[in-house]
């Protein structure tokens, strides 16, 4: 079966887009069946992801990258940050295989259909819950990215202490797109990871367990 998104533009065209399912694989039964049967999910964040000592389900690095641009006069500039520390995130796979059963020990999984009706529904159950973002990991040796249209960083970091500028700091998420949620090393790319993160007003040090029913419509079970 094919599912899809609706959107409405100003042409008044209905546009279709084609949407592949993604799979939260879950390790005890116990936990599917709470899902279905109430809708309960536990939802993480960076630092615990950072606190796993499996490596495959943990990256101690999580939410840090390091951006760097070489001006017109040839210095070279770092900015190293962390980012998505206010997030609640949700991990999953966009490939159900061997391996990635066997890595996180996988007895089933969620198979969310409409990640993003799915995602929109957890929302409303996330406490301080102000918007979030989804879709694919980018895996790369490391950390580290250049960055385009640098110009206007340039100049605001000139400025004393100009990491406390509101402008430098709108700036930078500007260029980076938020591309440090969804940087992983080459390491993990057997993982096909697809995150769902929903950013809040508030640092988030662990997870959190909610029910939402409502989110049930968009998934079928798949027990191994």
């Amino acid at each position: 079966m094919l599912y899809f998104t609706l959107h409405s533009f100003n042409e008044n065209i209905q546009w279709k887009v084609k949407r592949d399912p993604i799979y939260r694989l879950l390790d005890k039964k116990e936990w599917l069946d709470n899902f279905f049967n109430n809708g309960e999910i536990f939802i993480s964040c960076f630092n615990q992801f950072r606190g796993y000592e499996n490596e495959i389900q943990g990256d101690a690095n999580e939410g840090e990258a390091l951006c760097w641009f070489e001006d017109d006069k040839g210095n070279t500039h770092g900015l190293q940050y962390e980012a998505g520390l206010n997030s609640f995130i949700l991990s999953t796979t966009t490939e159900l295989t061997e391996q990635s059963k066997a890595d996180f020990r996988a007895v089933g999984a969620i198979k969310i259909v409409n990640p993003t009706a799915f995602a929109l529904a957890l929302a409303r159950k996330l406490p301080f819950c102000t918007s979030g973002t989804e879709g694919k990991c980018n895996y790369q040796e490391g950390r580290v990215f250049k960055l385009k249209n640098y110009e206007k960083l340039a100049e605001l970091i000139k400025k004393p202490e100009y990491f406390l500028n509101p402008d430098f700091q709108l700036e930078l998420l500007t260029l980076t797109q938020e591309f440090e949620l969804f940087l992983k090393k080459k390491k993990y790319e057997s993982q096909n990871e697809y995150r769902l993160v929903w950013f809040t007003a508030k640092k988030q040090d662990k997870g959190i367990l909610i029910q939402c029913p409502e989110a049930i419509e968009f998934c079928e079970r798949l027990d191994f």
